[in-house]
């Protein structure tokens, strides 16, 4: 269909609904409006949606697990995290959303595991990050995301282990600043900054058997930025 043809259909159509909606207005009764609760559909349109977000942390964010079992009959599951900054949004629509985030301190996660028996899958994780902001959004208008961080994230798994009887998985990970969004968007700006601040990932594991797969992984990133969904 050329665009001659497209227009008169579209113009057609808007013609019929328009048509449609005046006879339903002469012979609906007449009804006080009510007030657009964020669960109608109504509450999409509206555009005056603006959140801002400012975080710094200046602190010292650290975790720390130390495991000693002698014999772990269903499984082990053992994790460390540590987060300087974190910001999560979900939701159906958002006019702008602007985010600042800030890491002046420390962020450190050790996981100590130590045992002689495991009967099942182990699974060993330690995460440190210092800015992290996902949002889950149908449909963003503008986003201006800028993260900085100026001292290394860390994070370390040491394990000692005797006999795994099924798959033994350790990870340990180290991000500077990740940004992850979902969903359509108009406009994003992103800057992410990593001012001499290292990310380090440590791995030790020490195991005698597995008897099903074995999986180690130690990952340190400086800048990531995962979008999808447009």
């Amino acid at each position: 269909m050329n665009k001659t043809g497209i227009l008169a259909t579209a113009l057609g159509l808007t013609l019929a609904t328009l048509g449609a909606q005046q006879a339903a207005a002469q012979t609906a009764p007449t009804t006080a409006p009510e007030a657009c609760r964020p669960t109608d559909p109504c509450f999409d349109v509206l555009d005056t949606k603006v959140l801002n977000s400012g975080q710094v942390f200046s602190g010292i964010a650290t975790s720390t697990v130390n495991l000693t079992v002698h014999e772990a009959l269903g499984g082990l599951n053992a994790a460390s995290t540590a987060v300087g900054n974190s910001l999560s949004v979900e939701g159906r629509s958002i006019g702008q959303l602007n985010a600042n985030q800030v890491v002046l301190g420390d962020v450190k996660s050790v996981l100590n595991v130590g045992s002689s028996f495991v009967d099942g899958d182990a699974t060993l994780a330690s995460t440190a990050v210092g800015n992290n902001m996902s949002a889950e959004v149908n449909k963003i208008g503008v986003l201006n995301v800028a993260q900085r961080i100026d001292l290394d994230p860390y994070a370390a798994v040491n394990a000692n282990l005797g006999l795994v009887t099924g798959e033994l998985n350790v990870a340990a990970t180290a991000v500077n600043n990740n940004v992850s969004v979902d969903g359509d968007f108009g406009t994003a700006n992103i800057t992410q900054t990593s001012n001499r601040a290292p990310a380090i990932a440590l791995a030790n594991v020490n195991v005698r058997t597995v008897s099903g797969a074995l999986d180690v992984a130690g990952t340190a990133v400086g800048n990531s930025i995962n979008l999808k969904g447009f």
